[in-house]
């Protein structure tokens, strides 16, 4: 579950802050004009209208280090949409590539309906762990997914 930043304590906001400065550095380029900034999040858009919106936010896991108490890991949240429909696989790994990373993991929850919610109809969600990686190895035999 997403901690809100006034639950955080400076230690957890000061590391959130540190890893959003080193994930998150925007250059601007011909496929991506930046909308907004802020210290943990960006939002920007593509000339084709993919919106997107990064977001380094911490997250209390059910992953337990020792003491019964759950951890509380950062993770990279980015959701991105089109006004009109559902983005396309292609605009998935468009943005995975860009705001996420090749060398990175990404995730693509499909929640239980009552679990579902969205700002904009036609959105999808990518999540990357910052912290570890939840998922276990599922490549094949020949070292592929």
């Amino acid at each position: 579950m997403k901690i809100m930043a006034n639950a955080l304590t400076e230690r957890e906001r000061a590391r959130l802050l540190e890893t959003a400065a080193a994930v998150l550095p925007w250059v601007s380029t011909a496929e991506w004009q930046l909308i907004e900034e802020y210290p943990n999040c960006v939002r920007a858009t593509s000339p084709d209208g993919l919106r997107v919106i990064a977001e380094v936010e911490m997250q209390e896991t059910h992953r337990v280090l020792g003491n019964d108490t759950p951890s509380r890991d950062l993770w990279l949240h980015v959701s991105f949409s089109r006004t009109d429909r559902v983005p396309s696989y292609d605009d998935m790994v468009r943005v995975k590539e860009r705001f996420i990373g090749p060398a990175r993991k990404a995730i693509q929850v499909l929640p239980p309906e009552s679990e579902h919610y969205n700002h904009m109809p036609f959105c999808l969600n990518l999540f990357s762990s910052l912290d570890y990686d939840p998922l276990p190895d599922l490549r094949t035999r020949h070292g592929k997914l």
